[in-house]
């Protein structure tokens, strides 16, 4: 930036230039995972101790290995290791003294000790233990207390990989509603929905006690074939029961990486102790809610395939519904504009079935990458199907049973994410050519460290684009950013476009690249670039002029302001520097330029000014920082005889980067 002005006897310019240090630094980072080798020989949901590495563990019913750590943190596994919770087993609230530590009996591992919270403490005793209630096996977490705790509510901690939580509100919230609520022929409370079909009343969908206030947990981004629905843990609502058997639910939370019990005070105020707390880890893949499907109606749920594929088969939970034997059949529809993918054999649902049923497409299945389908079932007659809440990830159709409808338009929106899959063989057909870049367009609009960064490219595919991801380290460890639509940065947008503010260390070097991907998902990388991080300065002049009353034979005048003040901000230490333009003059008169001295304070110590840039002395080395207010002084000296008149010159200001 440069300012001029001719005031008085001077001409007043600031210049502000930034110093480049090239510096290369290497990044590593590693990634946490599992890999656990089965031993055929170990029972299941029984507890092993692994002498070598220090740790207890059990395999679930479908050979996923569950990690028991000495300090109480519990890890299980799905898809060996590709996903995972992680939790600590004691409370992060108030301090736990452990008197026995992690004790195996009879398949239970426990810890004794003290829960101390403030002036109070309880003794306190921590159960984990395999449990065969779900369909592949349950870690139980449990917490005994003697005494009443001086809080109702706690956390632990809780970590995961790959997956994402889903509430399951009670039935009435699912439904619109703030309360239980009824009428004279619909009913709904937490647990319950019911309608009157004009002789009784009749249990539409039905939410275990356990389930409500629950969190069904499904794989971040993957599903069908060996992932089945993608659902890969349940963890049920906690129930505390005291020494009488007397019992109540407790309030679930998990958020920011925190597992919160909150436990109804009115019941620590009376129960009779010890209390146990028992909140319950699932592995399944079924939905945890019950809902009776009526015949001639089409339920669905969308999903996306991530590559090319052909479907081979429609996998869904089912349950019969008292005496109907109804014929049952799947589809798959596109879920953008309700086109008929392909669709299954049918099959009669048989007396006393309560589980998976595989259905055999028959026709078409021919899947696209990145593509949302809707996965269809529809039936003739009443059964159930099995769901977790999801919002908008489900839809229904009322329609007499007969041949598929093509396309399927019409449908309600519902929040089902239904217990349904598809088996499929990957490769062949759609569009397999990934997007394209201009190398031109990429780039940042900034090194300065500390200071936001626009990172861009510009991009083009045949079919359409989808989203980009950036990758970074500007952290220090190789991170990748949420992948965003190219949508939504405006229809049409096809520039990968995000800002970062950049690491506040002037000289690191930043490596980056930007991933993209079309509505075939087909994936592009650009070319690894780097940016080294630069010396960042803003100064704003608050003296902006200055001028001297000073007779001829005068000497070292100081300037009419006193001071030249200025406002630096700056990423890093810094020096001020100052010059001139030359000799002070008047028409064909002049004062030498090395008349005028500068200092920050200081005349003894003062420097006379050149044309070439120096530091003012006591302004060397000064600390970065935001708005920082400085101070330096000007002297001037006239020689005998110099005719008077209004001389002017220039000075020049410039904040440079301090380097030793």
């Amino acid at each position: 930036m440069e300012e001029g002005e001719n005031v008085g006897v001077k001409v007043f310019r600031i210049v502000a230039t930034a110093s480049l240090i090239l510096l290369i630094l290497l990044s590593q980072f590693a990634v946490f995972r599992f890999i656990p080798k089965v031993k055929a020989q170990e029972e299941c949901l029984k507890i092993y101790y692994d002498s070598e590495k220090g740790y207890y563990y059990f395999w679930t019913l479908n050979r996923e290995k569950v990690v028991l750590e000495k300090n109480g943190f519990a890890v299980l596994n799905r898809w060996d290791g590709e996903a995972w919770i992680k939790f600590g087993s004691l409370p992060s609230v108030g301090e736990i003294e452990i008197e026995v530590e992690a004790e195996l009996v009879e398949n239970k591992l426990k810890w004794k000790g003290k829960w101390k919270i403030g002036i109070e403490e309880v003794e306190v005793e921590i159960e984990l233990e395999p449990k065969n209630i779900s369909e592949y096996g349950d870690l139980e977490w449990s917490m005994k207390l003697t005494d009443k705790p001086p809080i109702n509510a706690f956390s632990m901690p809780i970590q995961s990989e790959n997956l994402k939580f889903y509430y399951q509100p009670p039935l009435y919230e699912e439904y619109g509603f703030s309360l239980p609520f009824s009428n004279s022929t619909f009913f709904v409370n937490a647990t319950h929905v019911m309608e009157f079909n004009g002789t009784d009343w009749i249990t539409t969908t039905y939410r275990p006690e356990n389930v409500v206030g629950s969190y069904a947990i499904y794989h971040a981004y993957k599903m069908h074939n060996e992932y089945k629905t993608g659902k890969a843990f349940h963890i049920y609502r906690p129930k505390i029961i005291d020494a009488e058997g007397n019992e109540a639910w407790c309030n679930l939370n998990i958020s920011n990486n925190l597992l919160k019990i909150e436990i109804p005070q009115e019941f620590l105020d009376k129960a009779v102790y010890p209390v146990t707390i028992d909140p319950t880890f699932g592995y399944t893949t079924k939905g945890a809610n019950q809902a009776l499907t009526p015949g001639n109606r089409i339920f669905a749920s969308w999903y996306t395939c991530p590559e090319n594929g052909q479907a081979n088969s429609i996998t869904v939970y089912l349950k019969q519904y008292s005496s109907y034997t109804p014929k049952i059949k799947c589809a798959i529809y596109r879920k953008s504009d309700g086109s008929l993918i392909g669709y299954t054999e049918e099959w009669q649902l048989t007396s006393g079935w309560d589980g998976w049923r595989t259905f055999s497409i028959i026709s078409g299945g021919n899947l696209q990458a990145g593509t949302d389908y809707w996965l269809a079932m529809w039936g003739n007659e009443f059964y159930y199907r099995y769901y977790d809440s999801v919002s908008d990830k489900g839809c229904q159709k009322s329609a007499t049973y007969n041949d598929w409808p093509d396309p399927l338009t019409g449908i309600t929106t519902t929040d089902n994410k239904n217990s349904i899959y598809c088996t499929y063989t990957a490769g062949g057909g759609g569009d397999t050519t990934p997007p394209t870049y201009d190398a031109n367009t990429l780039g940042t609009n900034t090194t300065a460290a500390g200071q936001p960064c626009l990172f861009h490219c510009n991009w083009s595919d045949d079919t359409g684009l989808s989203g980009f991801i950036l990758e970074h380290n500007n952290t220090g460890v190789l991170t990748n950013e949420t992948w965003t639509s190219f949508d939504s940065l405006g229809t049409g947008n096809t520039w990968s476009n995000i800002t970062l503010t950049l690491n506040n260390t002037v000289g690191v070097v930043i490596q980056w690249r930007i991933y993209a991907n079309d509505t075939s998902n087909n994936w592009n990388v650009t070319d690894i670039q780097y940016l080294t991080t630069t010396f960042y300065a803003e100064i704003t002049i608050q003296t902006t002029s200055h001028s001297w009353n000073i007779m001829p034979g005068q000497s070292n005048v100081l300037i009419n302001e006193g001071n030249i003040t200025i406002t630096v901000t700056a990423n890093a230490n810094f020096t001020i520097q100052v010059k001139g333009s030359g000799d002070l003059t008047c028409g064909s008169h002049s004062i030498p330029l090395s008349n005028v001295k500068v200092h920050k304070d200081t005349l003894a110590s003062a420097i006379s000014l050149s044309t070439s840039w120096q530091d003012v002395p006591g302004l060397v080395n000064v600390a970065s920082g935001t708005d920082i207010t400085l101070k330096f002084k000007l002297w001037l000296s006239v020689p005998d005889g110099t005719p008077a008149g209004d001389y002017t010159y220039t000075l020049y200001i410039q904040v440079v980067q301090y380097n030793g």
